[in-house]
């Protein structure tokens, strides 16, 4: 708790200290890993963070905020179709979240896809109506039109993928739980 607390100061890498503390003792805790990514984030140790929200995913598969802010850190890095899976997943898994129905909204929107975004916005306005973020972007996505040559995008299909690559997280030699214990 004291490394969110320090996180929520801006100071990361006091935090990390912290959070890698915590993470020695239990190397089991998605929230510890959820929180080591958040802090790679903010120092752009952008690999690290990946690692880390997978680790957190991979302990527990059904953690929508680690496939969040997976997500986000993505979009950050300009990775918009690899952002797609983890919040066609979280958004299946918790489609009453307005953060990932904004951000999955971006991620649509960046990809070329804008009726669907409007359609994401929409829904996270049905969440929270005083969602300022999601009310702008739907105002300007409203006034995009798709290119014909557009594939259509299935987010059932991507989280059935993201649920395949995080089941290939735990089988290959690259498992990012291998050097959690």
């Amino acid at each position: 708790n004291f490394g969110r607390v320090l996180l929520e100061m801006g100071r990361p890498e006091d935090a990390l200290k912290q959070i890698e503390s915590a993470s020695a003792i239990d190397t089991g805790s998605a929230d510890v890993h959820r929180l080591l990514g958040r802090t790679y984030g903010e120092l752009r140790r952008v690999d690290e963070a990946i690692d880390s929200y997978r680790r957190a995913i991979v302990i527990d598969g059904e953690d929508v905020w680690s496939m969040n802010n997976l997500a986000f850190l993505l979009i950050n890095e300009g990775r918009y179709e690899e952002a797609l899976l983890p919040l066609a997943r979280a958004v299946e898994l918790r489609g009453d979240v307005a953060v990932f129905r904004n951000n999955l909204g971006v991620t649509l929107e960046r990809t070329g896809h804008f009726t669907l975004a409007a359609e994401s916005f929409r829904k996270a306005l049905e969440a929270d109506s005083t969602y300022a973020k999601a009310s702008v972007s739907l105002a300007r996505v409203e006034l995009l039109t798709e290119k014909p040559e557009t594939v259509p995008v299935d987010l059932g299909e991507l989280a059935r993928r993201f649920v395949e690559e995080m089941e290939a997280w735990t089988g290959t030699e690259s498992n990012p739980l291998e050097h959690a214990c």
